[in-house]
């Protein structure tokens, strides 16, 4: 069934396969029951706040949200929320000059969520995901004051963010369970840096900031078996990484551009048994304590 919004609002739709695409300020859709799909689609939005809301209750669910060219007074706003098995979700948000909210939340196995920002002034990502195998993946591009958040629970799930010219980009990572993996990568940001958490076993975290102005790495892993590979490059900055149990490995390597006064920080904090920390610095002007 394909419907085109002329309301303010659009009510609840149950268990079928719609699509949505108007320049209405407010989107609802709600399914519920096995294999639904629903896209909505916001383009040149008029000078109202924008938000559109997907509720998936079931299993083999898609939900795809896509704002572009938003001019609201007020905010551009898009939540998927899917509760089931094997469920997709996507947020694309471009070119709009007011705060940018996206929020992915999922519950249940091998699910993916996926939040994309372009050209955006104030926003913000956040996705959760409780279950396992599950997959995360934002990218905040060329965008002023950005924050971006991602927590899964459960096993073998992976979070992969990207930050390209940026002002204070985070990210904030969490992740509890075992066999999971943490990928930030930022280029020309400014601001603060990657926060990432994990707890559990056999996890691992690989970061690169390259072009970043005044940035932070702070990673924190409590298990056995976990691993850290951290670059930083062509910049002045400060990493700290602590890791808590045994036969856990953190490498590091940073530089900085020549004739640079003041160089990078390096700390790496192990408590445990059979760890390995490795620290390289390129440069002038550096501190590394482990």
């Amino acid at each position: 069934m394909k419907a085109k919004v002329l309301a303010i609002s659009v009510g609840t739709v149950l268990a079928c396969a719609c699509h949505f695409s108007s320049a209405a300020p407010t989107v609802t859709v709600t399914q519920q029951g096995n294999g639904n799909r629903s896209d909505v689609d916001q383009a040149s939005s008029p000078l109202l706040s924008t938000s559109a809301t997907i509720t998936q209750l079931g299993n083999n669910n898609l939900g795809k949200v896509v704002q572009l060219n938003a001019l609201p007074i007020g905010t551009t706003a898009a939540l998927i929320y899917q509760e089931g098995s094997s469920n997709s979700a996507s947020v694309t948000q471009d070119e709009t000059i007011w705060p940018v909210n996206g929020i992915v939340r999922q519950v249940g196995n091998g699910n993916s969520g996926t939040i994309r920002q372009n050209g955006v002034q104030y926003s913000d990502a956040t996705v959760d995901q409780n279950g396992s195998g599950n997959v995360t993946v934002l990218e905040q591009i060329n965008i002023t004051d950005s924050s971006s958040r991602a927590s899964q629970t459960g096993n073998n799930n992976s979070i992969t963010i990207r930050h390209q010219t940026a002002v204070y980009g985070g990210p904030n990572i969490t992740q509890i369970g075992d066999g999971n993996s943490a990928s930030a990568v930022t280029n020309s940001v400014l601001g603060s840096g990657p926060f990432i958490v994990q707890e559990g076993t056999g996890n691992r975290v690989s970061t690169v900031q390259t072009n970043v102005d005044s940035p932070f790495l702070q990673i924190r892993q409590q298990g056995t078996g976990n691993r850290v590979d951290a670059s930083q490059e062509n910049g002045m900055h400060y990493a700290e990484i602590n890791q808590n149990g045994n036969y856990n490995v953190a490498s590091l390597v940073q530089s900085s551009p020549p004739l640079t006064v003041f160089g990078n920080t390096a700390f790496i904090g192990q408590a445990g048994n059979n760890n390995t920390a490795l620290v390289r610095q390129v440069g002038t002007g550096h501190l590394a304590n482990v």
